[in-house]
């Protein structure tokens, strides 16, 4: 199912915003691709895992769940529980203090 997001306006809006009000470190930009936080990922939108920061056991668990980088998700429910689709299997993740997953638009 195609998703019927605007994608220029929902990154223009993660990218335009002072990085402070974002509540995280830094918005991480390359001429081919933009990544940002897991929960900055709309309902029912795709993403392709760049990056996991966090304690080794904790990245390691979330590898261990199928949550690694390079695989594609799929955000089913948003929020501070979050649930995700990964591989076909649904996870629900509150990660707010474990780790950071960082994601970029699957084209």
């Amino acid at each position: 199912m195609k998703s019927s997001l605007n994608w220029d306006t929902f990154y223009s809006a993660i990218i335009d915003r002072p990085k402070k009000s974002l509540g995280f470190p830094q918005v991480m930009l390359s001429p081919t691709s933009v990544s940002f936080p897991l929960e900055y990922l709309p309902c029912e939108a795709e993403g392709c895992i760049v990056d996991i920061s966090g304690e080794d056991s904790n990245v390691h668990r979330l590898e261990e769940m199928g949550v690694r980088c390079g695989c594609r998700v799929r955000m089913v429910c948003p929020g501070e529980s979050c649930l995700i689709s990964v591989d076909g299997k649904r996870v629900c993740l509150r990660l707010k203090e474990v780790a950071q997953i960082f994601v970029s638009r699957v084209a």
